[in-house]
């Protein structure tokens, strides 16, 4: 591909991305880290239109990821404030016995992994901050938990600190 098609695709992207952002006040892009395989879903516009955290899931099908954002978004849209380290009750049909819980972002871990939002915000940037929504193994486990199955701890790829000790 040439360098040429290459920036019309981004500028494609962008445009797409503004659009519903101008529309809706949010969207979401998914990225795969190549290294591992794994997805990295995450929102763009919360912080501008909310001036809240924007949020990312890992480790989940771009779809059920952002079933997921939407959901917490509603909960936005309707007055509630997310706090790190709270169960959150699932209303994703898919994962309706399911909690989720939110963890801050390392800034090192969003300056590597969120390329796009960093485009977006340029010199605001530094500002955003970003929550990781936790999922549930199918023993409703979470990636911190002792027993949580391997394989959700290594989809997950945890991308901040977890205060076992808040969880409520």
């Amino acid at each position: 591909m040439a360098i040429g098609e290459e920036y019309v695709k981004v500028s494609e992207l962008y445009s797409k991305m503004k659009e519903s952002i101008v529309g809706t006040g949010w969207t979401a892009i998914s990225t795969s880290s190549k290294e591992d395989n794994i997805t990295y879903t995450y929102t763009i516009g919360l912080y501008e239109t909310y001036h809240i955290p924007e949020l990312v899931v890992v480790g989940l099908s771009q779809d059920t990821a952002c079933s997921i954002l939407v959901e917490m978004v509603e909960r936005i849209e309707e007055g509630e404030r997310l706090e790190t380290m709270k169960r959150y009750k699932s209303r994703v049909e898919e994962y309706e016995d399911d909690e989720f819980v939110l963890i801050d972002v390392f800034d090192s871990k969003k300056e590597e992994l969120m390329l796009i939002m960093e485009a977006y915000y340029g010199a605001n940037f530094n500002e955003v901050k970003v929550l990781q929504v936790l999922w549930q193994d199918d023993a409703s486990l979470y990636p911190f938990q002792p027993l949580c199955d391997q394989e959700a701890v290594r989809a997950q790829q945890l991308l901040g600190n977890v205060e076992i000790t808040r969880l409520r």
